[in-house]
């Protein structure tokens, strides 16, 4: 990777796939009736696998505010109904008082 100007950063299938985006591009520009230096679109493919691994950390970053925002909505659900709950249960023991004040009085 090193002698075609490629990062030779990250873990194996990494640089294998950075070294088959390099391929690619390179027959590209041989069948260009132009053709670039190598140099070239070896600086391209790296600047690619740097953007790349920015879109991947950003997408990872949001996943996991969705997921947080997801656990929080569901502790706040479960807050509100042990709450309701809670209302249900002191509704009932008063209603229960009252029927037995009401029943001791008659």
């Amino acid at each position: 990777l090193r002698s075609h100007g490629l990062d030779t950063r990250g873990g194996r299938d990494k640089m294998c796939f950075r070294y088959q985006e390099y391929r690619v591009r390179v027959q590209a520009e041989l069948d260009a009736d132009e053709p670039r230096p190598f140099h070239v679109v070896a600086s391209e493919v790296n600047a690619a696998t740097v953007n790349r691994e920015d879109i991947r950390a950003s997408l990872l970053a949001d996943q996991a505010a969705s997921a947080n925002e997801s656990r929080l909505f569901a502790a706040a659900t479960d807050s509100m109904k042990a709450a309701t709950a809670a209302r249900v249960r002191a509704a009932r023991a008063r209603r229960h008082k009252r029927t037995r004040h009401d029943q001791a009085t008659n």
